[in-house]
């Protein structure tokens, strides 16, 4: 049977020194839109230009209408140059892929220095309140977010009831890390067994538990909060194996290094915004990720801005 080429137009700067580094492995799992190969310990993703560019993602130069069809689980990775042989059924070229290269572009001082940042906060509050939040995964807590309501009154959903402790616990310890002098105080600890119950809380293949923190990553990063997020991750390092997936495990990896995918990269540009935040696209990319990841990142992502940028901690 002759293999079928599929072209790439786009790889991230990891998945190109993966291929180079490690020869050979298997195709994990394939959906309809993407498929996650695993070479030694490293997971790399293929699929549709839709998905977003990241560090570890191929996306192919043109849509493929039926992904299962053309490569199959379990078949054998074998990496030449810039060449992937799936099996004897498909054989990726990225020779002309241009590289995403993940980073944060928009560190504190960019998004909010020389802003009104009482107009630009009541801004993104009001762009919160008019997002058209999904019933699905932590979405509904947004709008409780952004009034602050951490009570569990009139909740029905019993991922919410679970998570909510676990939401309003980071961001008090977050805001409470921020009043530390030292940046590499070691007073600044996250307890395991107070965030572990919103590891792997959710379904999908990336629970909705797992995108949350991994917002609250990308905003410890936009606010140059490094030491907390390292602190953050010492606390979750450990339990990933046993409590979420491969695939959830290797995206909290990434970011707890402050890598961001395209689509996270637009949220985050759109959302700072001036004078007014773009929430339509805010609400497009938010929609455009997984069932509710991005909705569940937004989410992680609000609650540790305002966490940072209490009064007091400014």
């Amino acid at each position: 049977m002759q293999s079928k080429t599929i072209k790439l137009s786009v790889v991230g700067e990891l998945f190109q020194r993966t291929c180079q580094e490690i020869k050979f492995g298997r195709v994990l799992m394939v959906f309809d839109r993407s498929a996650y190969l695993q070479l030694g310990t490293q997971l790399l993703c293929i699929g549709i230009r839709e998905i977003g560019a990241s560090s570890i993602t191929g996306l192919f130069s043109a849509n493929i209408v039926s992904l299962p069809d053309t490569i199959q689980a379990d078949a054998s990775v074998r990496c030449e140059g810039a060449t992937i042989w799936i099996g004897d059924q498909a054989r990726l070229s990225f020779a002309n892929a241009s590289t995403f290269r993940s980073s944060f572009l928009y560190a504190h001082e960019q998004i909010e220095d020389g802003k009104n940042l009482a107009q630009l906060h009541s801004a993104q509050h009001h762009l919160i309140r008019s997002l058209k939040v999904p019933g699905e995964g932590l979405a509904p807590v947004l709008h409780r977010v952004a009034d602050r309501n951490w009570s569990k009154k009139e909740v029905d959903a019993m991922l919410i009831v679970r998570c909510l402790p676990v939401i309003a616990y980071l961001f008090q310890r977050i805001a409470q890390a921020c009043t530390f002098n030292d940046e590499h105080d070691c007073a600044i600890h996250f307890r395991t067994d107070s965030i572990k119950p919103l590891l792997g809380a959710g379904p999908g293949l990336t629970p909705s538990g797992d995108d949350f923190i991994c917002g609250i990553f990308a905003a410890l990063f936009v606010y140059r909060k490094e030491h907390i997020a390292q602190a953050l991750w010492r606390s979750i390092e450990f339990e990933l194996a046993s409590a979420t997936t491969l695939v959830s495990s290797e995206l909290l990896r990434h970011s707890a290094r402050g890598e961001l995918s395209e689509p996270m990269e637009k949220m985050i540009k759109a959302y700072y915004e001036t004078p007014v935040p773009q929430v339509s696209l805010v609400q497009s990319l938010a929609d455009s990720v997984g069932a509710c990841s991005g909705w569940d990142w937004l989410t992680g992502f609000v609650v540790c801005q305002q966490a940072l940028t209490r009064p007091e901690n400014r």
